[in-house]
């Protein structure tokens, strides 16, 4: 008995691997008809899985931040191979980052010290890299023109970027950091400020 169960239990995990499979098989084969403007990985030997990967994380972010210009270089190192992404103002890093994780083909497993492959189909059909990280910068006029509204609405005098305001223990410019962080800024806007009210404090911008 103990023998018939054992083989019950290897045929249902079996199984159940089986249907894995097939989920992701299916998965992969919907792909380029769900991501037309992308270019399949043609895993010939013409170009690497990065090379490809960045090519096709260029054409995404075109598509989904038209306007909004992208660096996007990938490079390949002993043991693996990376993309990294840049762009100035434009939209959060966590918009951009929900687009980047499907280029990722690893995750860094920080108890074992290793990458371990990601079981996703996205980067098989498009390429992509063991790591793909994205720097979101703003120009210096930005963060002074922002830092010079919040200290002019707390009534201190701008004095740079370690402006302490009056209650604080952090310089302006950690505020300035985190409220430009979290603003989604559409191509072409221009910053015009801060403005704090009932609805919190927030970026305030002209669209183009």
């Amino acid at each position: 008995k103990r023998l018939e169960h054992a083989r019950q239990v290897q045929d249902e995990r079996a199984e159940i691997a089986r249907q894995a499979e097939a989920v992701k098989a299916a998965e992969k084969a919907a792909l380029p008809a769900k991501y037309p403007f992308l270019t399949v990985y043609p895993r010939d030997g013409s170009i690497s899985g990065h090379a490809q990967g960045a090519k096709n994380l260029r054409k995404h972010l075109a598509h989904a931040f038209p306007g909004i210009k992208f660096s996007v270089r990938s490079k390949s190192f002993s043991g693996g191979d990376s993309i990294d992404v840049g762009w100035e103002n434009g939209p959060t890093a966590q918009e951009v980052d929900a687009i980047l994780d499907l280029y990722e083909d690893s995750t860094f497993d920080g108890m074992q010290d290793l990458s371990i492959p990601k079981d996703s189909p996205f980067p098989e059909v498009f390429g992509g890299a063991m790591f793909v990280h994205g720097s979101r910068s703003f120009p210096d006029t930005i963060e002074e023109l922002v830092s010079r509204s919040i200290c002019a609405s707390y009534g201190v005098p701008y004095a740079g970027r370690y402006t302490v305001l009056d209650g604080e223990s952090r310089p302006v410019s950690d505020q300035v950091y985190r409220l430009l962080s979290g603003t989604s800024l559409p191509a072409g806007a221009t910053v015009t400020g801060y403005v704090c009210d009932d609805k919190g404090q927030r970026i305030t911008f002209a669209q183009a």
